[in-house]
């Protein structure tokens, strides 16, 4: 109301100088009309007439500037000779659509709707069609890891192997039933069809972000797929879509157009108008491809670009399995290990992509390459390494979504306490993602990016050197609320230098142990290292412990292929002169 009560006397101060300064103008009019085409139209040819002879400013709602646009500059007058149009159009901002800002000079992030729409279609596809039908098993075998999937992992990963890594996913244990977890994803799926058509605006938004992120906290959090990154920034993409609104490629634009023009689910703050949305997202994606970066610089400085470390990660043996392409991929990962040139190159490369893309944030010239070279950057990861960004890839059309400016009109905008508020906990979450940087956090839904950042040229992967190096394991390894975040290196998955075994027999248990108390291995291991590092640091008895817990489960369970009560379980570690026993339950048989 102020700021109608502010244009209207401007008007009037400008009315006054035009007839001070331009005798032929009568005087000015003020036009305005509803948002309806059976008024618009016939006001504008008014509007127009008068304009030959009255200053004429047309007032109408932001959201019908556009069909305008067409008459701004030119009229014909009934002798057919075209005239300069005298007419100067306002928008006010009434709720109906938030394009206004985007087309008056405001720095805007209200999303095309083509991104909107391409962003929930493609990560939908990724967690449920593409997943559940098709690539899970290969992807992530052998259900899948996306939120979509939280109902079935959750009901084959025994709670031996849930990881609680703070106080925050420890609040989400009360959903920790597969019936609830089952309507959470039935509930995810119907809301999130919804954001793909444009159907019940901030109520399917909300709907989808929330129950993404409790599925995502279900996974993630309480650590049933061990040490994933590649959600985090799709979770957060979600939960930023919120603030912003479906636009006219939508259903709910249809009904509002051809049904009952009253129909609005969209919210008036104007953070769903302004450059919150896409700027969070923004943040929270170049945020993580430079804290990679910087770990990799603090936990190893400069000697990381040496090749020795990014060798051991590409000769790791447990990426040797491609699904894809294994000869091709195999053949060009055994090019690049022989030259070391070419590794250090790829080293220094790959710091300098993920340092410099931080300027994004501040300049809006590079973001489109930051983006190409990202996309690129995490395909070759793809292709040599196996973790996949894909996900994230599809997020980063955020970073290069640019305002819409034009020159009609600069306006100032209230904020509201739900702004503000809105603005606060943002300001929280950002602060939060720099303090784990600093402070090596990792804990849902916050991270330091540390995988692959650990020097490694003194290591090999089929052996420990000896007991000192495998007490550094606890310093390199170390242990958040009782949990091991070092798990992201690969060093750690411990495919050849630690096993479990059965009485005196060689043979490694350990995918036999999965398919019956947990279907992703990686999680296993991830629990096996948190005990070894907890028997490092705190007792020796917290592997032998672990290791009694799971021949109990394993007893319980019946299964009989794996171990009976005849027999007891080991954990051995592989030194460089040979295997050794850490922890057995032999004393369990005995008993």
């Amino acid at each position: 109301m102020v700021y109608f009560i502010n244009r209207i006397a401007l008007i009037l101060v400008r009315s006054v100088i035009y007839n001070h300064t331009e005798k032929k103008i009568l005087g000015h009019v003020v036009v305005i009309t509803s948002p309806l085409f059976g008024h618009i139209i016939p006001l504008l040819d008014f509007a127009k007439r008068l304009s030959e002879y009255h200053y004429v400013t047309y007032i109408i709602s932001a959201s019908k500037l556009d069909i305008l646009k067409p008459y701004v500059f030119t009229n014909k007058t009934e002798t057919n000779t075209t005239i300069q149009s005298g007419i100067e159009f306002i928008g006010l901002i009434d709720g109906i659509n938030d394009d206004y800002l985007e087309r008056v000079g405001v720095q805007s992030s209200s999303i095309p709707a083509f991104t909107l729409r391409y962003i929930y279609i493609v990560l939908f596809s990724k967690c449920y069609l593409l997943f559940d039908c098709l690539l899970g098993k290969i992807s992530a075998p052998p259900l899948g890891d996306t939120p979509l999937q939280a109902h079935l992992i959750f009901q084959k990963t025994h709670p031996l192997f849930w990881c609680v890594k703070n106080e925050f996913s420890r609040l989400f244990l009360f959903l920790h039933n597969h019936k609830c977890l089952q309507i959470l994803v039935r509930i995810a799926i119907v809301s999130w069809i919804c954001c793909i058509i444009g159907f019940g605006g901030i109520i399917s938004r909300l709907i989808t972000s929330i129950s993404v992120f409790i599925l995502s906290t279900t996974i993630i959090g309480i650590g049933k797929i061990g040490v994933r990154h590649r959600w985090y920034v799709p979770t957060w993409t979600i939960l930023g879509l919120v603030f912003t609104k479906f636009k006219i490629y939508s259903v709910d634009y249809l009904i509002t157009q051809y049904i009952d023009n009253r129909y609005s689910l969209e919210p008036s703050q104007v953070i769903f108008d302004s450059g919150f949305s896409s700027k969070f997202i923004q943040c929270i994606s170049l945020y993580t491809l430079f804290a990679a970066g910087f770990s990799k610089i603090r936990q190893s400085g400069i000697s990381w670009i040496f090749p020795g470390t990014l060798i051991f990660y590409l000769s790791d043996p447990s990426i040797n399995n491609y699904t894809i392409l294994p000869k091709f991929r195999n053949t060009i990962k055994q090019y690049i290990i022989k030259k070391p040139i070419l590794v250090v190159f790829l080293a220094i490369s790959s710091l300098i992509i993920e340092l410099s893309s931080i300027f994004g944030i501040f300049f809006v010239s590079i973001r489109l390459t930051i983006v190409i070279i990202a996309c690129l950057f995490h395909l070759g990861i793809l292709f040599l390494l196996t973790p996949n960004f894909i996900p994230q890839c599809i997020c980063y059309l955020m970073i290069i979504d640019l305002p819409f400016q034009s020159k009609l009109h600069q306006i100032n905008i209230p904020v509201s306490l739900f702004d503000i508020i809105i603005i606060s906990i943002t300001i929280m979450i950002l602060s939060g993602y720099l303090l784990s940087l600093f402070y090596i956090y990792e804990g849902w839904p916050f991270t330091s990016v540390p995988m692959f950042s650990l020097d490694r040229r003194q290591f090999t992967h089929d052996y420990l050197l000896d007991e000192n190096q495998l007490n550094n394991l606890a310093y390199e390894l170390p242990l958040s609320n009782g949990i091991s975040i070092g798990c992201e290196d690969q060093f750690s998955f411990g495919n050849t230098w630690i096993r479990i075994t059965k009485n005196q027999e060689n043979i490694d248990l350990i995918k036999d142990i999965c398919v019956h108390l947990c279907p992703f291995e990686f999680t296993f291991r991830h629990r096996l290292l948190t005990a070894l590092i907890r028997s490092i640091i705190i007792s020796r008895n917290e592997m032998n412990i672990f290791l009694s817990n799971i021949y109990l489960v394993l007893l319980s369970n019946n299964s009989q292929l794996v171990v009976t009560e005849n027999d007891f379980l080991n954990v051995d570690i592989h030194f460089r002169n040979g295997w050794k026993t850490y922890s057995t339950t032999e004393h369990l048989k005995a008993a």
